[in-house]
C-alpha cells in the first residue's frame, strides 16, 4: 500500500477574490491557515494564501486566475514588460 503522503497531488488551488473569507471558511471547517494572505507581485493586486484541510491536504487560494497573473507577470514571455 502506498502511504497517503506519497501521492502525486501537491495541492489544490482555488481562485477566490476574498482570501481572508476563504481561509476563515477552511479554519471553521477544521482546517488550518498555513500562511498569511500575502501579495504575490509588488505593485499588483494579486494575493495568495496557503491553507490545509482537516485531512492535511494543502489548499492554495489565489485572488486572480493563473492566466491573468502570469500573462501580465514582468519578465515572463507575453508579460506586462513586453515591447
Amino acid at each position: 500500500m502506498v502511504p497517503c503522503s506519497a501521492s502525486s497531488v501537491f495541492h489544490l488551488c482555488f481562485t477566490d477574490p476574498d482570501l481572508e473569507a476563504l481561509a476563515a471558511r477552511i479554519v471553521a471547517n477544521g482546517g488550518k491557515q498555513r500562511t498569511k494572505v500575502w501579495t504575490f507581485l509588488p505593485d499588483r493586486p494579486y494575493q495568495l494564501v496557503y491553507c490545509e484541510d482537516c485531512f492535511g491536504n494543502v489548499i492554495e487560494g489565489f485572488s486572480h486566475s493563473y492566466a491573468e497573473v502570469f500573462s501580465s507577470m514582468p519578465g515572463w514571455h507575453g508579460g506586462g514588460n513586453a515591447g
